[in-house]
């Protein structure tokens, strides 16, 4: 045997077994896990950052202190001040809108949507609202007129006077009816908001000089308005003139006949609308002047009860006393008869100014029978309609040549 040759084993010897290491193999889910470990943890990472991100969009964002969000309130104020309901649908889900931005933080383009809104809509809690978003963006005179805005509409709005004093770095003198005039206000795109009741002092300090001041005129129903001027220089012959909310001449307008003289103009615009008042000196004039626009309160207890839809429901030998107010007037009244036959309708003139014209409307909104050929002022009108039992019955009353005074009536 040679010396390289290895060692036969003995055959009579223990036989050892050998053990062979193999090498592991991954298969299937096993193999599939190796290798996409790493990019399951990254895409874990990012799965949790987004998951956050959605839920923190998905709760409510943190209540913002003084937001009215509660869309009823919209539509109670808009009855309250317009003297009719709501019918923009548009403006009721832009409000919507302005709600889902609030919540989600988005502040400014809340603003955007609360000032579209005020455009027809423009109730005290929509310009609150805006104020509060101001005050929450640190715009301090952005909110200060916000809430001169819902002030001039409602001078005691408790939300607007509660944030006034809560918020901080907020004085609540600061939204106070202005008492001077401050120029430059030589148009109306810069007039000055001014307050109803209040009174202002102004001056047409040179032949060129005009004075713009901007009011909102008081709620429903529907009332008279008092611009009174007075003059504080025996120069000034006071000339003033109304203009719409965008910027036209309404054709009212007076001038005092003589320098010095109280200058009265009496209107009487649509609730809660805007409108601008210019004040000028007549033939050249110049001089000191205060200014007072008030409400009379002229509005008998039906208004308002200018459509159908804000028809006063009256009984049958209820006795009405009521007055047409103004040449725009229109009253309206319903009534439910209680069996068939004749109803007859007595209007009584009580004023030496008013030539009364009158109408009867079925159940329908129909026209039935209409009194409105000129007629002498003082006149009584007697309508008379075959009615059907229990059915509503419409009545309208308002002034020919747009006259105006006090009248009553029955329903018999």
């Amino acid at each position: 045997m040679t010396p390289d040759a290895p060692v036969s084993p003995d055959p009579a010897g223990p036989r050892r077994r050998i053990r062979v290491r193999k090498k592991r193999r991954y298969h299937g889910v096993w193999r599939i896990l190796r290798d996409l470990w790493l990019p399951l943890c990254i895409l874990a990472v990012v799965a949790a950052i987004f998951g956050i991100r959605y839920l923190n969009g998905i709760q409510s964002a943190p209540e913002v202190a003084g937001y009215i969000s509660n869309p009823l309130t919209l539509m109670q104020e808009y009855w309250r001040f317009e003297g009719k309901s709501l019918g923009d649908v548009a403006a009721q889900q832009q409000f919507g809108q302005a709600n889902e931005l609030v919540r989600k933080g988005d502040l400014r383009g809340a603003v955007m949507v609360l000032e579209s809104i005020s455009k027809t809509c423009a109730e005290p809690m929509i310009f609150h609202n805006i104020g509060v978003l101001y005050a929450q963006l640190n715009d301090h005179q952005g909110a200060v007129n916000a809430f001169r805005e819902t002030l001039a509409r409602d001078p005691n709005y408790g939300p607007t006077r509660t944030s006034l004093n809560t918020l901080p770095g907020f004085n609540p003198q600061e939204t106070d009816p202005i008492a001077v005039e401050s120029e430059p206000n030589n148009d109306y795109l810069n007039a000055n908001l001014i307050s109803l009741n209040t009174l202002v002092a102004g001056d047409i300090s040179d032949q060129q000089d005009v004075d713009f001041f901007r009011f909102i005129a008081p709620q429903s129903p529907r009332d008279v308005l008092r611009v009174e001027i007075g003059c504080q220089s025996n120069t000034l012959v006071p000339r003033v003139n109304i203009y719409d909310e965008t910027g036209h001449p309404t054709g009212e307008s007076a001038a005092s006949p003589t320098a010095g003289a109280k200058l009265v103009l009496l209107i009487s615009p649509k609730p809660n609308s805007t409108l601008y008042l210019e004040v000028a000196g007549d033939r050249a004039s110049t001089g000191r002047y205060v200014l007072r626009v008030t409400p009379t309160h002229a509005f008998d207890r039906f208004e308002p009860n200018d459509d159908f839809g804000s028809a006063y429901a009256i009984a049958v030998g209820q006795v009405v006393e009521a007055n047409i107010m103004t040449s725009e007037d229109l009253d309206f009244y319903s009534f439910i008869t209680e069996e068939s036959g004749k109803i007859e309708i007595t209007l009584q003139n009580e004023s030496k100014t008013l030539v009364p014209a009158m109408a009867i409307y079925g159940p329908d909104r129909r026209a039935i029978l209409r009194a409105d050929e000129y007629t002498e002022q003082g006149q009584q009108l007697t309508l008379s309609i075959n009615a059907l039992e229990h059915q509503v019955y419409y009545l309208e009353v308002w002034g020919q040549t747009k006259s105006a005074g006090n009248y009553s009536l029955v329903v018999r």
